[in-house]
């Protein structure tokens, strides 16, 4: 359990800047994804020595977060730990009209039967209506308002790339810090 926990908790960590958008860019120039940079986020640091204190072995985590066991669909999949909760964040914050969502009644719902994931049929309509969230979130955030900036940052990351202006070390900032490498280091 421990594993898994650690797991959903840190599988994010290496994602980059503005996330999904940024990760081709990271893929291209320093050949990691947001999942395998994580290694290299985590190597060294305090939380892989807390890690080994509990017992927990990064390179168990990395085959978690990387989706290479059957176990692993419940933090590398399509309804999984992130996406239960990210969707409901994502549509509470954004104000996305959106039915009420259980996150975590749905997560306690799964059971693992030896081989695979399974999601208890108690919580079909729960499962349902976050499906329906989910769908909801991606149409706001690939087809809304907010889809021409979404473009011009991309457009932004490209021009820094083509210009080699895009460094490695861009991957590990903040969303602030990046808008403002964007803004003040790259090609206006």
């Amino acid at each position: 359990l421990n594993h898994f926990l650690a797991a959903a908790f840190l599988h994010d960590g290496g994602n980059p800047p503005f996330t999904h958008l940024a990760e081709s860019f990271m893929r291209k120039l320093i050949g990691h994804n947001g999942e395998s940079y994580l290694r290299e986020i985590v190597t060294g640091t305090k939380t892989e020595k807390i890690l080994k204190l509990y017992g927990i072995p990064l390179d168990e985590i990395m085959r978690l977060v990387m989706g290479e066991t059957p176990e692993s669909k419940i933090i590398h999949g399509s309804m999984d730990c992130d996406n239960l909760d990210n969707i409901t964040r994502y549509a509470v914050n954004a104000k996305i009209p959106v039915p009420l969502l259980d996150p975590l009644g749905i997560a306690r719902a799964f059971s693992w039967n030896g081989t695979e994931w399974r999601l208890g049929a108690e919580v079909e309509d729960k499962a349902h209506d976050w499906q329906t969230a989910r769908a909801a979130v991606y149409g706001f955030i690939y087809e809304g308002e907010d889809l021409p900036a979404y473009i011009l940052l991309e457009r932004a990351l490209d021009f820094a790339q083509e210009t080699n202006e895009l460094r490695p070390e861009f991957f590990r900032l903040n969303e602030a810090e990046a808008v403002e490498y964007l803004r003040e280091e790259c090609n206006p």
